[in-house]
């Protein structure tokens, strides 16, 4: 059977509207812009792993989430920013493309359309204008991205500006795809680029896990779908070392996630016996460099007898630095603790300084110190500011010892206390019954229920007699509150007294 011509046109208009949907249906609009660095990771793949371990294919990306989540700001450079604008740019093509090729599907079947010239006309018309205003967007996209492609590079009358095709380096915060949501699968059919970018993701990290021997070899790869070769890291351990070996991959992955060059730090300190923490971690050797990522980090440096330094340096560059760091000596005076007539052995922060009378220079700031005698400890606040202005003159400072181990006495009297909660819980409910009783007995005989030779004087003694005991043991209860209170104050430090 020989099909007309404008039959064959029709049949082939009616394919294409079966199966344009399924070939649009994979252009999706791309999310709205977060504002932040979003990272995720997907199911590690194994290969040779015993199955007892199979768990860890989900637990190990799970773990390494958690351990990276000291990262909050990544430093997004011009080539990121680049190709993020680039895949935007190509999305929003693609967007355009497919709004395109509806319109000249729609305008192409007014050809079979039952309305009259005219209406067909004007609807024909319409398209024009419509695909005119795509087109324009089109080639506005296109300029948009020879711009990008261009940023940054030398053309003639010199090198393009990449702020003025929207690129600009800088710090953005770091997000965290959420538990709830499990680990990231990327879209099937389409590449990770765009399977990232269309659900709103940064970053992935992909890994794999090998038996090796017995022992688990665990590489983790850092795809950001920019083009950019991704980053790997690897570690080998027993597979009972698992938060181990995860702790030694998020070192390596600090680094690179927050997007920043490794710098060296040297360090000369005066004193010798300085004590120096980058970020609040503390620098073991100080003859060795100390290598952090490029950045504004705090550096502290605490010495005895020295004036304790806090400082934050930027470090712009990767590279090396030398960072001098000279205390000052602290103010001091010279003190005597007198505990009256007998000895304990004096303390300020753990540090033993001898018994008392014990004459002793220290820095002239407050601190808490600790006077221990038989096994009874005696916290006091030492303020220099009732001290002289003469850091050679010995003052005397007196300290009065507790006669009764705190921890011991606060122990004894919260069990009192206790016992006395326990016992008005127990004596309410039968006090409640007591008098509830009594109480009954007597409606009942002035409503004329009870013969008047029933006695309810018992119940009524009885009733009496248990509130007069909830009534005291309330009151006991309040004093051993207080008495519970006056012990917990002996631990609170008491001001010591200059002469």
């Amino acid at each position: 059977m020989t099909l007309s011509p404008r039959l064959s046109a029709l049949c082939s208009v009616l394919a294409l509207s079966v199966c344009f949907p399924v070939f649009a249906a994979g252009n999706d609009v791309p999310p709205e812009e977060s504002g932040s660095w979003v990272l995720a990771a997907s199911a590690f793949t194994l290969k040779g792993v015993p199955e007892p371990f199979a768990a860890y294919a989900e637990l190990t990306p799970r773990l390494l989430l958690e351990e990276l989540g000291v990262v909050q700001i990544r430093f997004v450079g011009l080539e990121e920013s680049r190709a993020q604008e680039l895949l935007r740019l190509a999305e929003e093509r693609d967007r355009l493309a497919a709004v395109r090729r509806d319109l000249i599907f729609s305008r192409d079947l007014l050809f079979f359309s039952l309305d009259n010239p005219s209406a067909r006309q004007r609807a024909r018309k319409d398209y024009d204008g419509r695909l005119e205003e795509t087109e324009r967007d089109l080639a506005l996209l296109d300029e948009q991205t020879e711009g990008v492609l261009a940023a940054g590079t030398e053309k003639a009358g010199g090198a393009a500006d990449p702020a003025d095709a929207g690129i600009s380096a800088g710090d953005v915060p770091v997000t965290f795809r959420s538990a709830e949501d499990g680990l990231y699968t990327p879209r099937e059919g389409i590449s990770l680029a765009r399977s990232l970018h269309q659900d709103g993701i940064s970053g992935l990290l992909c890994g794999e896990i090998r038996d090796v021997g017995g022992y688990m070899h665990i590489s983790v790869s850092l795809e950001t779908g920019n083009g950019a070769p991704a980053e790997t890291v690897s570690v080998t351990a027993p597979y009972a070392d698992l938060e181990e070996a995860v702790y030694r991959l998020s070192l390596s992955l600090v680094p690179r996630l927050s997007g920043r060059q490794p710098v060296q730090l040297f360090f000369s300190v005066f004193p010798q016996n300085t004590s120096v923490f980058v970020d609040g971690v503390p620098v073991e050797d100080l003859q060795a460099p100390v290598t952090v990522f490029s950045g504004r980090h705090t550096i502290e440096a605490s010495a005895p007898e020295f004036s304790a330094s806090v400082r934050t340096e930027d470090f712009t560059e990767s590279g090396e630095y030398s960072v001098e760091i000279s205390l000052v000596p602290q103010e001091t005076v010279r003190v005597v603790f007198d505990t009256g007539g007998e000895s304990a052995a004096l303390f300020f922060r753990t540090r033993y300084f001898g018994h008392t009378p014990a004459e002793i220079r220290m820095p002239a700031l407050p601190r808490i110190g600790e006077l221990v005698r038989n096994d009874v400890q005696t916290f006091f606040l030492f303020d220099p500011a009732g001290a002289g202005a003469d850091p050679e003159r010995v003052q005397t400072v007196s300290v009065s010892l507790d006669e009764k181990n705190a921890e011991q006495r606060i122990e004894k009297q919260r069990k009192i206390l206790y016992w006395s909660l326990g016992a008005l819980y127990l004596a309410l409910p039968a006090a409640f019954l007591i008098r509830g009783e009594a109480d009954s007995r007597l409606n009942a005989r002035a409503g004329g229920r009870l013969p008047d030779s029933e006695n309810v004087d018992p119940w009524v003694m009885a009733g009496n007699a248990a509130t007069g005991v909830c009534i005291g043991l309330g009151v006991n209860l309040l004093v051993q509150i207080i008495r519970y209170a006056i012990a917990a104050e002996q631990v609170t430090p008491r001001r010591a007294e200059f002469r």
